[in-house]
């Protein structure tokens, strides 16, 4: 991203440019400078079809902007000063509220459905859909990974495959794009989707896998589930730019 104030190429998922430490994209309407994409309006091949038909099936969806990457600790720091109330994540310094050093551009983690969700009301965003997530995942051709079918260990994204066992920045695996030009959609950390899980409704959707699972979880058509108040070392989230329709 580059900054607009003093043209430094900055990493994907910071709030404030590293060189003259202005904010790159926060507004009013977007106060924690979140990049978006559009995905436009139209049928898209998904997963819903498996169970009863045992095929990818046409679904559709509005247009609408997601989240270029997850949302990130430097992002996620713009809510918790605003909200001095509000605990920050089990790996942040409880006494400072602040993440660890070094961390800035790496997904939040250690975050509830529930805490998503208020991140989400206090900056005019919301989660996605589960068909708006599978979408901006995986495009409209079917595929296995958002970048296409082929996979080669610690190349494309952060599985356990990896060997990291941690958290990386958000925009570490340029190889591992989406057609529509989202990273980190497939490892690092899974996602909260505001859907409940169809097998259990007192769980939410999770997708996209993290570093914490295999590459499997980490395909474009499986689902997780997750109980709203539960914060593992492997969720975080990513928003959609939040708009009222008539």
């Amino acid at each position: 991203m580059i900054c607009p104030h003093c043209n430094t190429q900055n990493q994907g998922g910071m709030v404030r440019c590293r060189e003259c430490e202005k904010p790159m994209i926060a507004s009013d309407d977007n106060p924690a400078g979140i990049e978006f994409i559009s995905i436009p309006s139209g049928e898209f091949l998904s997963c819903w079809g498996r169970e009863l038909f045992g095929k990818d099936m046409p679904s559709t969806t509005r247009a609408y902007q997601i989240g270029k990457y997850p949302v990130t600790n430097a992002q996620y720091k713009v809510f918790i000063d605003e909200n001095p109330s509000h605990p920050v994540p089990n790996y942040w310094n409880a006494d400072t509220r602040a993440y660890p050093a070094g961390k800035d551009n790496h997904p939040v983690c250690y975050v509830s459905f529930n805490d998503a969700q208020n991140f989400c009301k206090w900056g005019g965003y919301r989660l996605p859909t589960d068909a708006e997530w599978e979408k901006a995942d995986r495009g409209t051709d079917g595929r296995t990974f958002p970048w296409g079918e082929d996979w080669c260990d610690g190349v494309y994204a952060n599985t356990e495959e990896a060997g990291i066992a941690d958290t990386t920045p958000v925009d570490k695996y340029p190889k591992g794009v989406s057609p529509y030009g989202l990273l980190d959609m497939c490892g690092n950390i899974s996602e909260w989707c505001n859907e409940r899980d169809r097998m259990n409704i007192t769980m939410k959707v999770v997708r996209g896998g993290s570093y914490t699972l295999s590459r499997y979880p980490a395909e474009c058509v499986y689902k997780g589930g997750d109980k709203p108040e539960w914060a593992w070392s492997g969720n975080g989230f990513r928003c959609i730019k939040y708009y009222k329709f008539n």
